[in-house]
């Protein structure tokens, strides 16, 4: 499963800095990233969040969390067009809208909300939604 994770992280990595490439851009690319790897492995997730609990040291070196969330070309982007938005924010936002669905699958099944095939659909359609609540949040004042 590391490796899974180590093959997203080296999929966003080059995304995220990438500076010929605007926010907007890079927002749906992470996007679609994500969902279709998660798609692929939905146990990541809670993989990843085991990982970060127990190893947050060990995480945060293997995958360079701080040179992304410090020094990227996307936080730099982000700190030009809204300085007033903390790099944080924004990230943890645009996480929780892409990976909190897919930890919450289990419970939408279970009550009937959504079969797998539902899910899926709508999984997709949130690779086209997220980029378009993610610009709106860029452009609230």
């Amino acid at each position: 499963m590391l490796e899974k994770v180590q093959q997203l992280f080296g999929l966003i990595a080059p995304v995220l800095n990438d500076p010929s490439t605007s926010l907007e851009s890079k927002v749906e690319v992470f996007v679609a990233l994500y969902i279709d790897m998660i798609s692929e492995h939905p146990d990541l997730p809670l993989f990843v969040l085991s990982e970060i609990r127990n190893h947050p040291d060990h995480f945060a070196e293997t995958f360079h969390v701080g040179q992304l969330l410090t020094h990227s070309s996307f936080v730099q982007q982000l700190k030009e067009q809204r300085p007033d938005i903390h790099p944080l924010h924004f990230l943890m936002n645009t996480m929780s809208m892409t990976l909190f669905p897919f930890i919450a699958m289990p419970v939408f099944k279970a009550i009937g909300a959504a079969d797998e095939s539902q899910f899926k659909a709508m999984m997709q359609e949130r690779k086209s939604l997220i980029p378009i609540w993610i610009k709106a949040m860029l452009k609230a004042r």
